[in-house]
């Protein structure tokens, strides 16, 4: 399963029901813009730390607002868990 199908199959499903409407798009938005094109095609057994990092490095380069890096790091971090990378 790629990354791109845990968030649309299993993880946006579940934890989408406990968001308020600002979290939501908040995480709909990182996905769409940062974690989905730089990770969605990758299957999930191989996502590691130095790919979260490099994604991260890119926005930084890209001069992303901190806020923006700290809320996709942590979106990341939450898949991660669920999927228990």
């Amino acid at each position: 399963m790629t990354v791109a199908e845990f968030w649309e199959r299993v993880f946006y499903p579940i934890v989408s029901r406990r968001l308020m409407r600002n979290s939501k798009k908040a995480y709909e938005s990182a996905f769409r813009l940062y974690i989905g094109p730089s990770m969605g095609k990758q299957e999930l057994q191989h996502v590691v730390k130095h790919g979260i990092e490099e994604m991260l490095g890119e926005m930084a380069d890209q001069e992303k607002g901190e806020a923006t890096i700290r809320r996709t790091f942590v979106l990341v971090h939450e898949l991660s868990v669920v999927y228990g990378v």
